[in-house]
């Protein structure tokens, strides 16, 4: 079980797993991007998986390129864009079939909390 506690919560929301509380985040993230306007340049905390199709936009419209992008472009896999707090300034992570996804999204989730001055607690 997982307890957070925002800065100014008097109750603690429990998850069952940090996958339960990544899940809970990215939808806040979306909906406060839906009431601001519809546009991902002012979501500033994204994790967002991109298969290979979409991969081979990103690299044909990007001046910058990643090599990241690159890799994942040759070897036609997906990728993985990571943003914390900075959209202009995303991690990309190829998604080979060693990736620890979940490693990445708890760290993520974790980096999310600390940011947000949210207390993240496991009960064992």
């Amino acid at each position: 079980m997982i307890q957070v506690k925002t800065a100014h919560a008097q109750e603690k929301e429990m998850f069952q797993s940090y996958d339960d509380l990544f899940e809970h985040i990215v939808a806040l993230e979306n909906h406060k991007m839906l009431e601001i306007e519809p546009d991902f340049k002012t979501m500033e905390w994204s994790f967002a998986a991109h298969p290979p199709r979409h991969v081979d936009a990103l690299y044909a419209h990007l001046k910058d390129q990643h090599p990241a992008i690159s890799q994942a472009c040759e070897s036609q896999l997906p990728l993985i864009e990571i943003c914390t707090g900075d959209y202009a300034n995303p991690e990309y992570v190829v998604a080979t079939e060693n990736l620890n996804v979940s490693h990445l999204k708890k760290q993520w989730t974790l980096a999310y909390c600390d940011a947000h001055n949210m207390t993240v607690a496991t009960n064992h």
